[in-house]
């Protein structure tokens, strides 16, 4: 009986996982966010038609109700969170991609990932700089998603302290006008 010729192993190292995993997530995210923007522009394309139509012949205040109809039902079905949703997993997409992108790039030469991760770099500094830019100057044109994470995240942050520092504001003021017995109460 002959033994059966050794096949090569086929096992990929953890890096390779982690490459394909990053990929395959960057070609679900961009292809999830093409479908949105497909439905969200024949979305908009469907209300402007009907807006058009109704209002072609209309007077002013009926158009002004047509113009209050469509805002309301924009912010009822939230279009304008999808827009930005799709828009952030696009980036998130292509920050995935670049990742893995320099991953398999080191694997092969220094030289090679240097050029790819240098261009990079300044790209995702650019980025950053057009994020942070519209928090400190509110004439700044550029939004990004990240844009609206920060102030998400800092709202919240906000939120979560003002509560104690409220409250500890509020207890000082007892104390200090002498009535201990109300910061227990306020406490229990």
């Amino acid at each position: 009986m002959t033994k059966p010729a050794s096949f090569p192993d086929t096992s990929s190292s953890a890096t390779s996982a982690l490459i394909n995993g990053l990929w395959t997530l960057a070609l679900i995210l961009s292809v999830s966010s093409a479908l949105l923007a497909t439905l969200f522009q024949s979305w908009t394309s469907i209300v402007e038609k009907k807006n058009r139509e109704i209002a072609a012949n209309a007077d002013p205040d009926l158009r002004a109700l047509i113009n209050l109809r469509t805002q309301l039902g924009l912010q009822r079905y939230a279009l304008g969170a999808i827009a930005w949703v799709t828009l952030g997993s696009l980036h998130l997409a292509v920050l995935t991609f670049f990742i893995g992108l320099v991953l398999y790039v080191r694997t092969l030469s220094v030289l090679l990932t240097l050029s790819v991760a240098v261009p990079g770099c300044a790209v995702a500094a650019f980025y950053t700089f057009a994020s942070l830019a519209p928090l400190c100057d509110p004439h700044c044109p550029s939004e990004t998603p990240l844009t609206y994470l920060i102030l998400l995240v800092g709202r919240c942050f906000t939120a979560l302290l003002s509560v104690p520092l409220f409250y500890g504001a509020f207890a000082v003021r007892l104390v200090v006008e002498g009535k201990v017995g109300e910061v227990a109460r306020l406490l229990l």
